[in-house]
């Protein structure tokens, strides 16, 4: 502890974007994310260099907030989600019937087929939006957990990014490592296999014996 690990590893970050390339920022748990957010701004100020978190914005901490992906686009969301209100409330009229008014309700279908279509557009805005703001950051931080191809990412190119960190990876099960590691061509490790080992929560001894190896230690094994 102490020796400059986080310092270490932003100034790699600063260094890799100053070259011109993107870079990938994971952790096995949102705080340890937050940690090195919060340095990275320490360096760089928030007019400096572009930052981007994905994640569920109340697993993090409020003073990042405005970095979320969710923040970023909510003119968007809201704007679909209002769209999908008004579906949801024709739809629900048009379910009770209209007694005996034949045309109002062929109005109504034709304004509900109207509403769908603008509802299947503003969907389409907003997965660009998503994909523009990821494109655009320089810095993606997230939990290992987070960073799976089915989430935002798989909004991004395989050779988006030239460099994946994986902090405080002493306390990383090495599965979750894998689902970063085919993001870049290049991973930097960052942690302590003898400090703090990964949360196991299985009982049984084997078990528990294999997936306590992290990959960090593993590699430093060999």
């Amino acid at each position: 502890p102490g020796t400059g690990k986080t310092t270490t590893v932003v100034e790699a970050i600063l260094q890799t974007i100053l070259s011109g390339k993107k870079v990938l920022v994971c952790a096995p748990s949102n705080v340890a994310v937050d940690n090195i957010h919060e340095r990275l701004l320490e360096f760089v100020g928030k007019g400096r260099g572009k930052f981007l978190r994905i994640g569920q914005p109340p697993r993090i901490c409020e003073a990042l907030h405005e970095f979320t992906l969710d923040a970023i686009i909510k003119g968007k969301t809201d704007e679909v989600e209002k769209m999908r209100g008004r579906v949801a409330q024709t739809q629900s009229v048009l379910d009770l019937g209209i007694d005996g008014v034949t045309q109002e309700r062929q109005e109504l279908r034709k304004e509900m087929d109207d509403m769908k279509l603008e509802l299947q557009q503003a969907i389409v805005v907003l997965e660009n939006a998503k994909e523009e703001a990821l494109r655009d950051a320089d810095v993606v931080l997230g939990t290992l957990t987070t960073c799976i191809p089915e989430g935002p990412l798989g909004l991004l190119p395989k050779d988006h990014f030239g460099l994946t960190v994986i902090d405080e990876c002493g306390q990383a099960l090495e599965a979750a490592c894998w689902l970063v590691v085919p993001r870049a061509p290049r991973l930097l490790l960052a942690g302590d296999h003898l400090q703090l080992p990964p949360t196991i929560h299985s009982r049984n001894k084997e078990v528990r014996k294999h997936l306590a190896e992290t990959m960090m230690e593993r590699l430093i094994d060999r």
